[in-house]
Order: C-alpha cells, then structure tokens, then sequence
C-alpha cells in the first residue's frame, strides 16, 4: 500500500503479479487491529458498502489504497451507492446465484425518521384501505470508526468504506415524534440476501427532498453470541473478495 505502515505492503509473486488474497489479508489486518477491541460488544454492526471516493486515480500507485488524512491520497468527497443499471445489475446476480433456501430475500419498504440521536423505523405497508405506517423500532446508532478504501483496478469504477457501529435499541414510546422533532426522512425500498455469516442489502433510498440513490452493503451477519468467533481476519478477506465482485458487476 501508499502507506508508511510495513504491515500494509503489497507482497509480489515471482512474475511480479500482485498476489490478490496475500493483499486482502494485509489490508483485512490493519482493519481487523482497529476492529479488535471492540469485538466484545455484542451489538457491533461491520459492514461495508460501495462508493466512489472521487480520488484522482494517478494518486493510487496500488490496486488497494487506505485513504488517510496523514498519509497518503486524501479522501475525497464520498459518493455513496452505484448507477441504477449496477444497482439491477448486482440484484440480478445475487438472486440468480442464491443456494441458501432456508432465507429467502426479504424485501420491506421502510422510513426512517432520525430524532436527535436516534432513528425511528416506520414499515410501510400497503392494504385494502391504504398504505398503513407502523412503528416498528428505534434505535440508537453510534459510529465507532470507518476505513476508506479507494480502489485502482481496471474492471472496477467503485471504492468501498468499512464501517463500523453499534446499534442499541430503545422501548418503542407510547407516541411518535411529531414532524417538527424530524432531522430528516429516508425512505427505503430494501432487499435483503442471506448467505452465510454475511447479509447484501440492496437499497433504494428516496429523500424529503426527492433525491433517489442505489446503495449496496454487506453486512456481518453473525451467529454466536460473542462476534470475537465469527468476525476473524479471514472473513473480513471474504468480505471484500464478495464486495469487490459485486463491485465489478456493477462496473460492466
């Protein structure tokens, strides 16, 4: 990598390729060093989504760059999502290719109503006599930390960023917050995958304001109690190898 950090270098084979799976395990370990004392925590939230970091690419000298502000390329403006066509692209494959016939794909329609410090999850729901809003959770959700990775490859026009939160839920009040107590409204058009110990979820997001975006994630989705089991170095490599070919579908 671009990076004064030895640990981050870039190994070559003998033909001077970049070996891709000893670059991931690299990379996998400076973001598993930041994520480790917080694996403890049973509602930590990792995940990571497609963006477009806006970096000049004759700053990225590797096919993998973590972006710092003390280091390196400087972070851009993040885009988040990919173009509508990837966006279809990408749900296509996935439900093309699912095997898990245990969890078929969810698809729920939501509006998030952020207040304060905490999001109120409202499903909507379509019936006889019109749409129904119903109150479903709120949740309390801090950022612990996030990685930018800005990505050099030819069949590839997206970065990614690793995110890292927990998500606390809160008693449902007896009454919602009125329209004046609202940050902001997003409503989203969602489907989700499951595959394992990772979830896909692909987004459609529409404002208050009209704006439409396509967001794709991939999500832990973990098994045990303690993530400590399940989150390791070697799946976050399989993260990124699933959010880079989902990165290169929606490139083509």
């Amino acid at each position: 990598m671009s990076f004064k950090d030895k640990t981050l270098e870039v190994e070559k084979s003998d033909e001077g390729d970049v070996d891709e799976r000893s670059t991931l395990m690299h990379l996998a370990d400076h973001i598993y060093r930041k994520i480790e004392p917080h694996i403890g925590n049973n509602e930590l939230e990792v995940e990571v989504r497609l963006c477009s970091h806006q970096v000049p690419i004759m700053e990225l000298q590797q096919p993998y760059t973590i972006l710092s502000k003390q280091f390196g390329p400087q972070p851009g403006k993040i885009k988040v999502g990919v173009t509508k066509e990837g966006f279809e692209a990408i749900k296509n494959y996935l439900i093309a290719t699912k095997t898990d016939t245990d969890h078929p794909p969810l698809m729920t329609t939501t509006e998030d109503v952020k207040v304060n410090n905490e999001r109120y999850s409202y499903d909507l729901i379509n019936s006889d006599t019109g749409p129904i809003r119903k109150l479903t959770s709120v949740i309390i959700k801090q950022r612990i930390l996030f990685v930018d990775v800005a990505i050099n490859r030819e069949d590839i026009n997206y970065d990614f960023r690793f995110s890292i939160n927990t998500e606390s839920p809160v008693s449902i009040p007896a009454t919602s917050p009125t329209k004046k107590m609202y940050s902001y409204t997003r409503f989203k058009k969602r489907i989700s995958i499951k595959d394992g110990l990772f979830l896909y979820d692909l987004t459609e997001i529409r404002t208050s304001s009209e704006d439409l975006s396509y967001e794709i994630e991939i999500e832990g989705c973990f098994e045990r109690e303690n993530p400590k089991e399940d989150l390791t170095r070697e799946w976050l490599v399989e993260l990124m190898q699933r959010i880079l070919s989902l990165a290169a579908i929606a490139s083509k």
